[in-house]
């Protein structure tokens, strides 16, 4: 089945003289605006070549006519029960198949069919364009005993800031578990693990129980609510009955974007799960249980052979049922936050719904924030417990001259601790010695938190995701930067990151490797200014390089080379990178999509294993289409292999 190139859009609306609902298809969203109602709402839709629907680009449904919103479903199961001259549409809601069936009979025929495969449906009589009769698919039953774990919150005595949100969290997780029955169990599963970290966070910080400030759970649950709030408009506006709901996305006011949600969640699954698998944090945290030979890091030279081994990660076998599982984080769609994670939740920009299939809104860019979930855990384990003097004592202790930690994840946390006093004295312009002050540590690893964070993602997300390919990587983010309001004031940051992270294949040069590594992202920028895709902020990147490499820019690499030595050596293994690109629907011949037999533009039933390949094969475009982005949405929602 071959989507239409071009969208059309549906609009349902109460007529002026009677409180029914009017129902047309019109060209574009500026033929809808012209007669917009109060009561007036909205969604593209698409066409598909086979059904003829492609070339309609009008339809007031005059006469009498019976109509079905149904899914969510792949679309070419529909060839089950109707051919021509039936009418077929998708949209991008959970009701994602529009159809207008050509008799009462063919209207039977689909209804049981629905039935018998239990999909959800509305079916609408249409007469004239006004809606008569509406019937809908049996809800199903809802979770009592997860609703029950939601209500038990309420009991919690928090302090009253606490309490606020926590009653704004109960009932807004309370209503998106009642409209997700309809969708894969495993988002329910999700959903009751997000719900299990929040009842674990606010029993932890009950009233009387802790002297901790509220703020940062209160920080926490915002977000949550933030999420929730995102996933349910967007994702269950749309379901039964439509007619009740709305989705705060305006232009799909009508049925909501749960296709495009249902294939984030996808995508950020896969992630989640490799990552997951590969127990990255607890094979790190064992390193602490290696004893023998540990050489003192910031002594040993470049060339050691320390260095040479590729398996440090994973040198230590893991006890049984060690493995602790990443929460779930709740995927929405913002036009604030853009890319952005938090520990429950992972929004991309709103306008990657209709322009996801161009370099510059990449949903590859998620690596990057997945990157920070997992950054987020290793960083707790190298800083401790700043809150607690014993911890903060002990890793000051780590700062004496002659001091020998007793483990290898010792000497990391030291080499790490080396490296912030390293790029403090760089920004300063003064040299701080390493010394073994609690308070001055704790201030320094708090004000640095964001840049060690933000060098080991980088870092991470090239040797995992990108696969150490210096101009895919250099590439993929520099344009996908291009969307970021006020760019201009953070290139040089944003040079610097992406230097040392090219840095991690270059090591073995000790300083050189930094002048390697410029080099090879000036000539990738050059070759993306070029390419005319990216704006005048590559040309800045360039200029700052070329005129500050020497007096500034390289010193800030080296300072962070010890980061850098932490995830290449310790962070980064091979057989976990080969299992996060790893695709098993690859096959000869295809040599336009580089070896998948998916037709770019058709819904097929064929499966794909890896939602990231699929992506880097696919987003090519240097012009947004909501088309083609359709098409990769589908295909993530309903063809990655369970």
């Amino acid at each position: 089945m071959r989507l239409a190139k071009q969208q059309r859009i549906i609009i349902l609306e109460r007529s002026d003289v009677t409180s029914h609902h009017k129902l047309k298809i019109v060209p574009t969203l500026a033929q809808a605006l012209k007669s917009w109602k109060p009561s007036t709402r909205v969604s593209p839709i698409f066409g598909i070549d086979e059904f003829g629907t492609s070339s309609i680009e009008r339809e007031d449904f005059r006469g009498t006519h019976r109509v079905f919103f149904a899914g969510p479903i792949h679309p070419e199961r529909i060839l089950d029960c109707c051919t021509q001259p039936d009418k077929v549409w998708v949209t991008l809601g959970l009701y994602n198949l529009f159809v207008v069936s050509s008799s009462d009979g063919a209207a039977r025929k689909l209804l049981a069919w629905l039935r018998r495969q239990d999909i959800a449906y509305e079916m609408w009589l249409i007469r004239d364009g006004v809606m008569r009769k509406p019937k809908f698919s049996a809800p199903k039953a809802v979770s009592g005993a997860l609703l029950k774990r939601v209500s038990a919150l309420t009991s919690i005595t928090l302090p009253s800031e606490l309490a606020e949100a926590r009653n704004e969290y109960c009932p807004l997780m309370a209503s998106t578990i009642s409209r997700t029955t309809r969708l894969p169990r495993k988002i329910l599963d999700d959903l009751a693990a997000v719900n299990q970290a929040v009842a674990t966070t606010l029993k932890k910080h009950a009233a009387n129980t802790t002297n901790d400030s509220p703020n940062p759970v209160l920080g926490q649950l915002l977000w949550v609510n933030a999420g929730l709030s995102h996933f349910s408009s967007q994702t269950l506006a749309g379901s039964t009955p439509i007619t009740e709901t709305e989705c705060h996305f305006w232009s799909h006011s009508l049925l909501g974007i749960g296709v495009a949600t249902l294939g984030l969640w996808r995508l950020t699954e896969f992630v989640r799960d490799r990552l997951e698998k590969a127990a990255i944090p607890e094979h790190f945290s064992a390193l602490s249980t290696l004893t023998e030979s540990v050489p003192a890091l910031t002594k040993l030279h470049k060339d050691d052979s320390f260095w040479e081994r590729d398996d440090y990660l994973t040198a230590v076998e893991l006890p049984p049922n060690s493995r602790k599982p990443l929460v779930p984080m709740i995927p929405y769609f913002s036009a604030r936050d853009g890319f952005k994670s938090t520990p429950t939740s992972i929004s991309v920009p709103l306008a990657a719904v209709g322009a996801c299939n161009s370099l510059h809104w990449s949903l590859l860019t998620i690596t990057h924030e997945m990157s920070h979930v997992l950054i987020r855990y290793i960083i707790a384990v190298l800083y401790g417990d700043l809150s607690s003097p014993k911890d903060l004592q002990e890793a000051a202790q780590l700062l004496q001259p002659d001091h020998q930690p007793s483990n290898l994840l010792g000497e990391i946390r030291r080499l790490l601790f080396f490296s912030i006093f390293n790029m403090d004295s760089n920004n300063s312009g003064k040299i701080i010695r390493p010394r073994p002050d609690p308070a001055l540590l704790r201030s320094l690893l708090v004000d640095w938190y964001s840049e060690v964070e933000e060098i080991m993602v980088h870092a991470f997300d090239f040797l995992y995701f990108y696969g150490r390919d210096v101009p895919k990587y250099v590439s993929g983010i520099w344009v996908s930067w291009g969307t970021i309001p006020n760019i201009e004031s953070r290139v040089h940051e944003y040079v610097v990151r992406t230097v040392c992270a090219v840095m991690s294949v270059h090591l073995r040069q000790g300083s050189g490797a930094a002048d390697v590594a410029a080099g090879q992202v000036g000539s990738c920028l050059k070759e993306l200014q070029k390419s005319g895709v990216t704006g005048t902020y590559v040309e800045s990147a360039l200029r700052y390089i070329d005129e500050h490499w020497d007096d500034e820019i390289r010193e800030k690499v080296i300072a962070r080379m010890g980061i850098i030595r932490i995830v290449r050596t310790f962070l980064f293994a091979l057989d976990i990178a080969t299992s996060l690109r790893h695709e098993t629907e690859i096959v000869g011949g295809e040599s336009e999509t580089e070896g998948y037999s998916l037709r770019h533009g058709h819904l097929e039933l064929k499966e794909i294993e890896n939602p990231l390949r699929f992506l880097e094969l696919y987003t090519k475009s240097k012009s947004p289409s909501p088309s083609d982005s359709a098409w990769l949405f589908y295909v993530l929602a309903f063809c990655v292999r369970q």
